[in-house]
Formats: structure tokens, sequence, C-alpha cells
């Protein structure tokens, strides 16, 4: 009886640890870690904005700033190193950060690339009041780019045909479908959206170096084209080259932090999440990868998957660091 009674306690704290840990991962909000010791009344905060541009990228920054708006900083450093990402995402994070600076004006922001902050890590990037990029930094690729395949081929090879229907007044319902060869008019729709995204690019560029470069300037360097650190400030895409370090100072004179003080530099992350198969696997398989797709979920994954990629980002593999 005695080890019935105690398994079961064990079980009840385990569990109660296992839910404790659940809940703390989903409400926990970004934290600030030292990066630098110093006066935490003039701090400077480091916001990260790494790899590929997507939703999850958005949402960490949306709850950054949102962090940062209770107890705002002297300066913010948005560190950027990414290639870009989706258009909406991109689009996100220019009006998140927009709109922190719109409640929040004393607070300058600096932006300092690393590796590579091209196409939507540059679109990004155009609210700061300074961008700093480092010597070998590869930016700009100002432009808009789709990519997307069809499996119309493979599957005459095994003998499958799709059937594809659609309602009758539906003529563009399967446009740049995957079934099938694209046709002229699929590419014709398709460039009209790419060709929106770009103008609004365009305008969020123009608007961000305004004084520093005319409308007409920006189409002239947006061509897709990229830069090294050097070209960049030549073409006026970025105020200064210089490390993180650099782009700290750059932010602390910006903020008029007095002479005599040495602020404090901090770096927002978020908390990881938590599993309780982390408590089984220190490392290894996702568990859910061992699960079998049902049908509806492969449809949905086939389907995500032919959906053309409408993107603000490099198109080609970049050297990293």
């Amino acid at each position: 009886m005695t080890t019935v009674f105690t398994s079961v306690l064990i079980l009840s704290i385990v569990l109660n640890l296992y839910l404790g840990a659940i809940v703390y991962s989903m409400y926990a909000g970004p934290s600030e870690l030292v990066y630098r010791e110093g006066d935490p009344e003039y701090r400077v905060v480091i916001l990260p904005v790494d790899g590929a541009i997507g939703d999850a990228t958005a949402s960490q920054v949306r709850r950054s700033l949102r962090s940062l708006e209770a107890n705002p900083p002297a300066a913010i450093v948005l560190r950027v190193t990414s290639p870009g990402g989706g258009i909406t995402a991109s689009d996100q994070i220019w009006h998140h950060l927009k709109s922190f600076r719109a409640v929040h004006p004393e607070v300058p922001v600096v932006a300092s690339f690393g590796s590579v902050s091209a196409s939507g890590g540059y679109y990004v990037s155009t609210p700061c009041d300074f961008i700093m990029a480092e010597t070998t930094t590869i930016t700009g690729s100002i432009g808009v780019i789709a990519t997307g395949f069809t499996i119309s081929g493979m599957l005459d090879k095994i003998g499958v045909t799709p059937e594809i229907i659609a309602s009758t007044n539906s003529t563009d319902k399967d446009t740049g479908s995957m079934y099938r060869p694209w046709t002229e008019q699929d590419r014709d729709v398709i460039r009209g959206l790419l060709d929106s995204g770009y103008e609004r690019f365009i305008a969020v560029v123009a608007e961000g170096r305004d004084g520093v470069l005319t409308e007409d300037e920006v189409r002239e360097l947006a061509t897709g084209q990229i830069f090294m650190a050097q070209e960049a400030l030549d073409a006026k895409l970025v105020d200064g080259i210089g490390y993180l370090t650099d782009a700290i100072d750059k932010a602390v004179e910006l903020a008029r932090v007095p002479s005599s003080v040495d602020p404090a530099v901090m770096l927002i992350t978020e908390p990881e999440g938590f599993s309780p198969w982390s408590l089984l696997w220190s490392s290894g398989p996702d568990p859910e990868s061992l699960l079998t797709m049902d049908a509806g979920e492969l449809r949905a994954a086939l389907l995500e998957l032919g959906m053309p990629e409408v993107s603000y980002r490099a198109p080609l593999a970049l050297p990293g660091e």
C-alpha cells in the first residue's frame, strides 16, 4: 500500500512540474540578459532578428518590443543577420518597430548588420535612425521573388492524373497550381502580385531613407542587386561601416548618454519552449516527427508546398560566417 501511495505521489509531483513548466513557457515574456555590465539607468538593448524571417520572427519582435514599452531603454540596437523572408512577416516587423517608435520617439534605434542583411533583412531596418554594416556584410537585394514547382511530369511517369474542379465562375482558382505546367497567364498573375510587393518595398525604403535617397534613386538600386558594405555605403543604403560594438557606441551617442556614464548593454531573448519529452530525451528526434501524417495533414502539407512562395528574400545562397 505504501508503495502505491508513494508512486501516486511521485506521479502527481511530476505532472504538476510538467503543467507548471508548460504554463510558464506559454506565458513567460522575453527577458534581458547582460551583454555588457554598466549603468542600468542608461541601458541599451540589443534586439536580434536572426535567420529567415517568418511568422515566428515577427511574433518574437512584437513581444520583445511590447516588453520594452513598460520599461523603455535609452536606445535599441536592432541586430539583423537575415537573408530576408516572407513579405507579410517582414512588413509586420517593420510595422511593430514603427509603432514602438511612434510611442517612444525619444528612444533611438540603430540597425547593426551581421554577415547578411538582405531583402527583408534590409526592409525591417528602414525605420532605424542609423544603419551600420560590418565590413563583410552582404545587403541590398531590394526586390520581390516567387518560387514554386510543378509535379505534373512526375505524375505522368507514375500514372497519376490529378482532377481539379473549381466552381463555375472561379476561373482563376488554380492559378499557379503544382499539378500542371504553369501558363503565361499564371506567370502574369503572380508577377502582378510581385509588382505590388515591389512597390511597397520601394515606398518603405524611400520613407526610411528620406533626406538621403530620393524615390527615383531607390528605384535605380532596386534591381535585386546585392552589395558589399562599402558598395552599400557608397549607394547610401547604409550610414556607416562598423561592428556591433560600434553600433552600440552610435546608439549611446544618439541617446545622448552622458560621457561619464558607461551604460549597461542587454540582450533581449525569449524563454525556450518546454516539452515534457525534454525530461526523457536531452537530445534526439522530435517525438512529433515519429507520428504518421493522416490523409488530411498530408493534403494540407502538399497544398502549402504547392503554393508559390512570395518573399523579400535574397535569391541565391549567400556565404555565411
